[in-house]
């Protein structure tokens, strides 16, 4: 029996990981100028980032020597996540002339709390996260795939032709 516990002890993030990550693949073809036989799906208008202080604990990832990965999510990502939402979308659009009513949001779902917080904080309708929901409930959290993902089932949707804009 100890000797299961150590074992357990020793997988219990990969166990976690396993159980909230899905399978899932993603490409993009980017480019600066497009041949005149080549149609522009997205253009990139500005590109921001943002680190959130005192959560390095709460969301990573390692991939280790084997090739194996190891990620932690704790549950306090929507808690940073509802902190600095607003300012960074703020950033994003800032000088663009763009205000929030007129994009799409291309929120990665790391889940449905993650969804409602964005939601609640920058006042957005369910039409306007749509994709990321119906990604979500159709392919669950693919890390690093799920952004490509939903930014395809929005150029797919009737929201593509709705909303000139969408921030990701």
């Amino acid at each position: 029996r100890k000797q299961l516990v150590a074992i357990m002890d020793r997988y219990k993030l990969d166990l976690v990981s396993v159980s909230l990550f899905a399978d899932g693949a993603a490409a993009a073809v980017v480019g600066a100028g497009p041949r005149e036989e080549e149609r522009t799906v997205y253009e990139v208008h500005g590109v921001t980032s943002q680190l959130l202080a005192n959560s390095s604990k709460d969301m990573y990832m390692y991939v280790l020597g084997d090739g194996s990965v190891t990620n932690v999510v704790s549950s306090r990502v929507p808690i940073f996540i509802g902190k600095g939402v607003s300012g960074f979308v703020d950033r994003i659009l800032e000088g663009s002339g763009v205000s929030i009513d007129q994009c799409a949001m291309l929120c990665h779902p790391g889940g449905k709390t993650i969804l409602e917080t964005v939601e609640e904080k920058l006042g957005l309708t369910r039409e306007q996260t749509a994709s990321s929901w119906t990604v979500l409930a159709e392919h669950g959290n693919m890390s690093g795939a799920t952004n490509l993902q939903i930014a395809d089932h929005l150029r797919r949707s009737p929201n593509y032709l709705k909303y000139q804009w969408a921030v990701c």
